[in-house]
């Protein structure tokens, strides 16, 4: 029979080897998250853009179509989308 103290052994080793991988895994979460802030901030910006030219098209059609005589505006539900003269 096992005395306390080679108890005491036997669990010690199975524990410091998991200690050891679990600091692991913390400076991994670390390192993963750092990486994702520059592409979460690129996306944003990608989105904040997109949005800009899409706002900055409409604005250009809205005075292209005036320019033609056309009324801009969103399309009715039985419209083929042309404005009217």
């Amino acid at each position: 029979m096992a005395t306390q103290s080679e108890d005491v052994r036997v669990l010690a080793a199975p524990t410091n080897l998991l200690l050891s991988q679990l600091a692991d895994l913390h400076r991994l979460q670390a390192s993963s998250q750092a990486a994702t802030e520059p592409v979460t901030e690129l996306l944003d910006q990608i989105a904040d853009r997109a949005d800009q030219t899409a706002n900055e098209t409409k604005s250009h059609l809205s005075r292209a179509l005036t320019a033609d005589g056309r009324r801009p505006g969103p399309p009715g539900p039985r419209s083929s989308g042309r404005g009217r003269r």
